[in-house]
């Protein structure tokens, strides 16, 4: 009997534990869906017609700390700038709680983090059309198409649109408009995005590797791309994929 007794004592000591567990399993499961909507309300702040998702993953050893908090938020119009995709994945992140109750996101610290945006061809010839409007450029019409390693363009162009100085470079290739085909590479270094030609057809004229560096070093480099509030990142890295410029940190 005293065995029986001491096989129900252990049973019953092990499905309390079993209930504690799981009860402060759910509780922690709820807290992080609580956290990732709270974060979610934050940026809807500023962002209110974005899509956007919250993903927060405890630590393990802390259920008060978090392992990782990857944020995703798409279609942000930033300036010049149509950026499809914008992720950010934060290690370890030390969230201000006092801020975030007041519906502000703001980290106090993370050990590391990965920032990455994305832009399909479709927001590169949105940024080259709304940079000519900026300029009040007119009939300017480019084409984009992405071919890893290089971004390519077709373009036709006003010789007007262009500047007297660029005029007299191009003098021997051009009549009343430019048309034609180029292939670029990029690079990005502090935000701070440049293009490089590695072959420009203008008029049907291949132009001169002297012609191509002296724009590459006149214009470059030729935009900042923009930080999405609230976050602060520097961008060091361009890959060519196959629907997206990617660029991160």
């Amino acid at each position: 009997m005293r065995m029986v007794f001491l096989l129900k004592s252990k049973f019953i000591i092990v499905l309390i534990l079993a209930i504690a567990s799981f009860s402060e399993m759910n509780a922690n499961l709820q807290n992080i869906t609580q956290l990732e909507l709270q974060i979610q309300a934050a940026l809807k702040r500023i962002y209110p017609r974005n899509p956007i998702v919250v993903k927060a993953v405890a630590n393990p050893a802390n259920a008060n700390d978090l392992k990782t908090l990857s944020i995703k938020i798409e279609n942000i119009r930033e300036g010049l700038f149509s950026i499809d995709i914008f992720t950010i994945i934060f290690q370890s992140p030390k969230i201000d709680y006092n801020a975030l109750k007041k519906n502000s996101l703001r980290l106090i610290s993370s050990s590391s983090y990965k920032a990455n945006v994305f832009l399909s061809p479709q927001a590169l010839e949105n940024y080259i059309r709304d940079k000519a409007k900026s300029l009040e450029r007119k009939n300017v019409k480019v084409s984009v198409k992405l071919s890893s390693p290089f971004v390519e363009a077709t373009y036709d162009v006003p010789t007007s649109s262009i500047s007297k100085e660029s005029q007299n470079v191009l003098a021997k290739f051009i009549t009343k408009s430019l048309n034609g085909y180029a292939a670029f590479t990029f690079n990005i270094r502090n935000n701070l995005l440049s293009a490089f030609s590695t072959k420009v057809i203008l008029n049907h004229f291949l132009l001169p590797s002297q012609v191509l560096k002296y724009f590459t070093s006149k214009h470059n480099p030729f935009e900042e791309v923009p930080q999405i509030y609230p976050f602060s990142y520097r961008l060091s890295n361009v890959t060519v994929q196959k629907n997206y410029l990617h660029l991160s940190n």
